[in-house]
């Protein structure tokens, strides 16, 4: 009859210690990619922002207040909100980003364009899924934000056809 010990020596002797040395790897890997997608979201807007050639950083209403061009949010129930986003929790952020498509004392009506925006396990490539008919995903090395932000324009521009009253 076989010893039920035959596997001695082939398992490694696991401790408390390993198990919070992995968890604490899981949590710093995570920050890192929390980490990644906000700063990425930051240079992804500020990218868009200068491919737009913005006449200036702002514009005045008729309250005689300044107001962005550009402006980030979320969507809630269809609505744009430029409500703050909320701390990034999964790999995975849902975004809006509103751009002022008239800069009128009484304009202020904005084209939207809805991102979700992922990373890699190791935070070193970005996806940028731009939604709407237009839409499609891109995946951004190195910095190169131009083909997202030509996707984020042609969203944002067929927007704008939603002002248009005529039946």
């Amino acid at each position: 009859m076989k010893s039920l010990n035959c596997n001695r020596g082939r398992f490694m002797t696991i401790t408390y210690e390993k198990m919070r040395e992995k968890m604490e790897s899981i949590k710093s890997e995570r920050k890192n990619r929390f980490d990644f997608i906000q700063k990425s979201i930051r240079e992804l807007v500020e990218a868009y922002k200068g491919s737009l050639y913005l006449p200036s950083k702002t514009w005045k209403g008729i309250d005689d207040k300044e107001y962005q061009y550009v402006t980030i949010g979320k969507m809630i129930d269809g609505k744009f909100s430029d409500k703050p986003i909320e701390p990034i929790e999964y790999h995975v952020v849902n975004i809006a980003i509103a751009t002022v498509v008239d800069d009128t004392g009484r304009g202020g009506q904005s084209a939207i364009c809805e991102l979700e925006i992922s990373t890699d396990r190791f935070a070193e490539e970005l996806y940028v899924h731009v939604k709407g008919r237009n839409g499609r995903k891109v995946t951004i090395i190195d910095g190169d934000y131009r083909e997202a932000c030509d996707l984020i324009k042609d969203v944002s521009y067929s927007d704008i056809s939603g002002y248009d009253d005529f039946e």
